[in-house]
């Protein structure tokens, strides 16, 4: 009897100690970013849509990929990372741990690779001169852009992930936790100090002024469409006060209307739909360091907190070279009063010598405009009143912009909708569904910045021109 328990004991260890996720172990356990996909659960003409998500592991296996003879287990969930110390990798379950030695002897054989060689009982591979691949009986792991003199480092790394353990892996962090708690076929979590700044500070949005990015944490769903990357998720934070501030901050937020949908183009880096009060965003708002610094500018012509203080309805947010010295700048937004109007006069009395501030239109019966220059910023606003003939508000609206291309655009929206370039239908319908919708034009950013999220989003998504975040 003591055999047969004996025995019993010794399978349920062995059983265990091979489950079918232990090749989650693998993954670093202090990992910044975790981006899951269940390739079950992607429909083929999904997959059609989403191919950069397997584009890095076909591009390495070329037809051993195509004919499905790597030894990668797809029907289990395939998992990227970026370290703590900003290294990205893939990592998957092997089905076949001989076949998948085989492709890499045939690469070999080819020229793309190195043999395979092994080191306490892990195998690697440098693949193609810029892929690390190291594997056992379980997992595959593939890391990179490695250059040749770091081969021996990456190496090492890689083995002291081998080596984790169950108790002390990526399974026991907080943000793998949260992860395997999202239902989409791509799901990810990140501490927004994952993203490049340009992206990262409108994610932080309704945090407090002092929260680090690295306290501030995206869980989403993600799926992508025609080159653009649609995010639905939601902020939030471990430390209990940067959680509640940024909870408390998504109270304030309504569905957005149609009101200024139309007037999206694909010409800021940045753009923000919401809905709101101003008395109730303009604390948010300061507390954001971007934005702070867009109003910046804005303040030392106009009172702006004192305008944001007047909105009440749909409000559009654009931006453009937000890192440069000149930045550009672009609001509109639905007014609940305009008494702010009689400062005008104040405005032009109390601006910096040197400057000029003039109407920049003759008065119509329902707008008027005014223009601010100093010799380098550009400053141009207006007041608009409803009109018999306008059924798509019965609201006053406020307009302003550093830009006088898109200030005049956003004031005669419906003749000048087809000299600039509009957004895709899909990323308008997005909006209008959402309470607040950022939406990031990756072909606007600087060579560097592109250069610095391209190697993060190209390798494991594709091509992508546009990344969508929206708040339901």
């Amino acid at each position: 009897m003591k055999k047969t328990i004996y025995i019993l004991l010794m399978i349920t260890a062995a059983l265990s100690s091979c489950s079918n996720d232990d090749y989650i172990n693998v993954i670093p356990a202090k990992s910044i970013a975790l981006l899951s996909v269940d390739m079950q659960q992607i429909s083929q003409e999904q997959q059609k849509q989403n191919q950069g998500i397997t584009l890095l592991v076909q591009s390495l296996f070329g037809d051993n990929y195509n004919n499905g003879q790597i030894g990668i287990d797809l029907t289990s969930k395939l998992y990227f990372f970026e370290s703590a110390e900003g290294t990205l990798g893939l990592v998957a379950r092997l089905s076949d741990q001989k076949q998948l030695k085989k492709t890499l002897e045939e690469l070999s054989d080819k020229g793309h690779c190195q043999q395979p060689s092994k080191r306490q009982g892990v195998s690697y591979a440098f693949l193609k001169g810029s892929w690390m691949v190291g594997f056992n009986d379980q997992a595959l792991m593939i890391m990179g852009p490695v250059v040749p003199a770091q081969q021996t480092e990456t190496m090492q790394q890689m083995g002291r992930y081998f080596k984790q353990e169950d108790d002390r892996s990526i399974k026991t962090s907080p943000l793998f936790e949260r992860l395997e708690t999202i239902d989409a076929p791509i799901s990810m979590i990140a501490k927004i100090s994952a993203f490049p700044i340009i992206v990262a500070d409108p994610l932080s949005f309704g945090a407090p002024k002092d929260a680090d990015h690295s306290q501030i944490i995206l869980c989403a769903g993600m799926t992508i469409e025609d080159k653009c990357l649609f995010i639905d998720g939601e902020t939030f934070s471990f430390n209990q006060r940067i959680d509640k501030a940024l909870s408390d901050s998504k109270k304030i937020f309504h569905n957005i209307g149609k009101h200024y949908t139309a007037c999206l183009t694909d010409k800021p880096l940045i753009q923000m739909l919401t809905n709101a009060k101003g008395q109730e965003l303009l604390p948010v708002l300061i507390q954001n360091k971007s934005f702070q610094t867009l109003l910046t500018g804005a303040n030392a012509v106009v009172d702006m907190n004192k305008i944001i203080n007047s909105i009440d309805g749909d409000i559009m947010i654009a931006a453009d070279n937000v890192a440069a010295k000149e930045k550009q700048f672009a609001m509109e937004a639905d007014l609940a009063d305009t008494h702010f109007w009689n400062d005008v006069d104040y405005w032009k009395k109390s601006r910096p010598a040197g400057s000029s501030f003039e109407l920049y239109t003759k008065p119509g019966d329902n707008y008027s405009s005014y223009r601010y220059t100093d010799g380098h910023l550009n400053f141009f606003f207006s007041i608009e009143k409803p009109t018999k003939d306008n059924t798509s508000s019965n609201q006053n609206k406020f307009t302003c912009s550093t830009d006088e291309e898109l200030f005049c655009r956003l004031l005669d929206r419906q003749t000048s909708v087809s000299k600039v370039a509009t957004l895709p239908s899909q990323i308008v319908n997005k909006a209008e569904a959402s309470k607040m919708c950022i939406i990031c034009n990756l072909k606007r950013l600087d060579n560097d910045t592109a250069q610095m999220l391209n190697s993060f989003v190209t390798p494991l998504l594709g091509q992508i021109n546009f990344i969508i975040y929206s708040m339901k």
